[in-house]
């Protein structure tokens, strides 16, 4: 709550509730990435980044910052074959002390081959995600 009133009483939050509450969210901090490094996956670790890979890949996902910032959900840009660009967004929820893939999706919110798919989840699960039950 003191955090809410204090944003409102900055000249530059005078608006809406809706934008304070962006704007608060902008300047969240997520937590540190669940899963241990591996070259296919880059960790979305803020909203922007989340933001951005949802806007390259016409999908949602820059919308669902809450989930990370509750501690559900983490979100991770895939790519395979040393592309640069990310072929998914994959959302990890939490699992008890685990993560598992929730779903992942290629841009617009497509499924992509098998060969990617399984590649995808050896990726996760090689950083140390475990598949969906």
């Amino acid at each position: 709550k003191s955090t809410i009133h204090a944003a409102m009483n900055q000249e530059r939050y005078r608006g809406p509730p809706s934008s304070i509450v962006a704007s608060l969210l902008k300047r969240a901090r997520f937590p540190e990435p669940p899963l241990k490094s591996h070259p296919n996956l880059r960790p979305l670790k803020s909203v922007s980044c989340l933001e951005k890979a949802g806007n390259q890949l016409k999908n949602c996902a820059g919308s669902l910052a809450d989930m990370v910032l509750l501690e559900d959900s983490y979100f991770y840009a895939w790519s395979a074959d040393g592309a640069l660009e990310p072929q998914a967004i994959v959302q990890l929820k939490r699992a008890g002390r685990f993560w598992r893939i929730e779903r992942y999706e290629g841009p617009r919110h497509t499924d992509f081959s098998e060969r990617y798919a399984t590649q995808l989840v050896r990726d996760f699960r090689d950083a140390g995600a475990m598949r969906w039950p």
